[in-house]
């Protein structure tokens, strides 16, 4: 099988993994980066097919929304190094749209929430405001 043939193959592979629920969350990429190895593709040629698929279909891939949410966040704490609950909530509702309804509410909460504490960024939480909200996400 030529490279171009391989290449197609695993694209056809890729479109049928997200044909039902147009969205594929980490572990499912995992999965697929796995497939296009053990068929003789590199793992940077099967992401390049995986994103391409992914943008020519009109599928969510998990990663992307991460990568938005975390450059949103990131754009938010560059002033004081801390989130408010008006940034935290309208970071949600981007993961939230950009899921196109695949994650609820509270996953994209706890997405969002991951994120900030991996970066070790503050939460303003305010007492006036409901100073607890980020602890019971």
């Amino acid at each position: 099988m030529s490279s171009e043939e391989l290449k197609n193959k695993f694209a056809e592979h890729v479109k049928l993994r997200a044909y039902d629920d147009k969205y594929i969350g980490r572990n499912e990429e995992k999965e697929i980066l796995q497939f296009g190895v053990n068929e003789g593709l590199t793992v940077d040629e099967s992401l390049s097919i995986i994103v391409r698929v992914c943008q020519e279909q009109n599928y969510v891939l998990e990663r992307d929304i991460e990568t938005r949410a975390e450059e949103m966040l990131r754009q938010f704490a560059a002033n004081d190094g801390k989130i408010d609950k008006k940034e935290f909530f309208d970071a949600v509702e981007i993961v939230e749209n950009m899921s196109k309804g695949f994650l609820s509410e509270p996953t994209c909460q706890q997405k969002v929430k991951k994120i900030v504490l991996e970066n070790n960024w503050k939460i303003r939480e305010g007492f006036l405001r409901g100073g607890d909200w980020f602890d019971k996400i």
